[in-house]
């Protein structure tokens, strides 16, 4: 950037932007329509240019449409257009000597000097500051929504005195789409360092920005009418988030998301193409105006092959597409194998036999469903469980018990593969 060096602050307003060099003076550069710039014009300047009659500045801020610049004897230099009561206002047309509140900022400002007209004006400011504190501060954005919202207010008392909380009440243009859902601090007497709150929901009924205010009537003096701005830019497409695979086989696997919209058709797409998705799942039919779960099933998938996936929404709005996943297959069981083999057992004896199963390299197939069954010797021992799901490494335990002498097989089957364990039965 041209013009700056030895900058020791910055500040962003709306559309400006504000430099602090390390001399004292001011540079601004970006929009200029209130002449938040303080060069004495309307001019949009791309090009940083020194604030005038503007010296031994030791912080500086900016909002939308002004700026503010803190200097060395403690005294506080506004320009630009000033919010007061919602209407725009130049300084030069508020007159000095004369206190007025600002409740989103929470004090109380008399305008002591002012020089130039119009654009070109500065103000020189007494700030006395409020107790009486909102968290957030200033505004709360809800961020994009495409249903309803909700954020909390928190009001604390940090005066040395006694607060009176009066009402709570929403205004401003689009009082209709913020509500007050729960209200701890209407008519309430909050104590030094005492809070209560307040929870806001934002349900837009149409696309683009909406905004009201939050107001609080309280017994402070200095901030009777406590206020933060509201926010929110209405979406009516759907919202997706793409979730985790589970029950994963070496074919299939169900795939999981969360969906929030209004007559709204769901599906994942996948490959094994990170980014390139050629195959789709079939689809959802939801109507919801709250994150909501969905799952599909997906098949004819190819073993020891990692997938990637996301969730897509459609409706009369707009298709909104999630993030991407991946997950793997499990490998084709290729090995089968029990230990001990033989077994010899006692009578009224028993012993545990470990069924492995094994991809081509060796590693252990987990959630592999095993069966077990007695074909020779059924008198002499049995089985249980019938059927069992091999762990993360691949094994499956059976117990097989004795009960009378003789000679028996026990045969473990995988899909196609066969494993049969010899058993031997002797008398104590």
């Amino acid at each position: 950037m041209s013009n700056l060096s030895e900058i020791i602050a910055v500040a962003a307003g709306g559309w400006h932007s504000l430099a602090l060099k390390s001399d004292g003076t001011v540079w601004a550069w970006g929009h200029n329509g209130d002449g938040q710039l303080g060069d004495g014009t309307k001019r949009d300047i791309s090009t940083p240019i020194q604030v005038s009659n503007l010296s031994e500045a030791i912080a500086i801020d900016a909002d939308s449409g002004h700026s503010l610049a803190l200097k060395s004897d403690g005294t506080v230099w506004e320009w630009g257009m000033y919010n007061l009561n919602s209407e725009g206002t130049y300084f030069v047309d508020i007159e000095t000597n004369n206190q007025f509140h600002d409740p989103y900022r929470g004090c109380i400002v008399e305008l002591l000097e002012k020089t130039g007209s119009d654009s070109d004006s500065k103000a020189k400011l007494k700030v006395t500051l409020s107790g009486v504190d909102m968290d957030p501060e200033g505004a709360l954005n809800f961020g994009t929504v495409n249903s309803t919202s909700s954020r909390q207010v928190v009001i604390t008392n940090n005066t040395s005195d006694l607060v009176t909380i009066g009402s709570v009440t929403v205004s401003g243009r689009d009082t209709d789409q913020f509500h007050i859902i729960t209200d701890s601090c209407s008519n309430m007497n909050l104590q030094p360092g005492e809070s209560c709150s307040t929870t806001i929901s934002f349900s837009p009924d149409s696309e683009g920005d909406k905004f009201a205010d939050l107001i609080v009537s309280n017994s402070d003096s200095t901030r009777p009418q406590a206020a933060i701005s509201l926010y929110g830019d209405g979406s009516l497409s759907p919202s997706v988030i793409t979730g985790t695979a589970t029950n994963v086989t070496s074919s299939s696997a169900t795939l999981n998301g969360t969906v929030n919209g209004l007559d709204t058709t769901v599906w994942f797409e996948y490959s094994t193409k990170s980014g390139l998705y050629s195959r789709t799942s079939s689809t959802q039919s939801v109507s919801v105006s709250s994150d909501t779960a969905v799952s599909i099933g997906i098949s004819d998938l190819s073993a020891g092959t990692t997938y990637y996936y996301r969730l897509a929404a459609l409706n009369t709005y707009g298709v909104t597409y999630g993030n991407e996943n991946s997950f793997a297959t499990l490998c084709r069981a290729t090995i089968l194998d029990a230990n001990p083999d033989p077994l010899k057992l006692k009578r009224d004896d028993m012993a545990y036999e470990t069924v492995t199963v094994a991809c081509k390299d060796g590693t252990g197939l987990a959630n592999a469903t095993v069966t077990a069954k007695v074909t020779t010797g059924k008198k002499c021992i049995s089985v249980s469980p019938s059927s069992g799901v091999t762990d993360a490494s691949g094994q499956a335990v059976f117990t097989i018990t004795a009960k009378k002498t003789g000679n028996a097989r026990v045969r473990f089957e995988v899909n196609d593969l066969r494993y049969t364990v010899a058993v031997k039965v002797k008398n104590k």
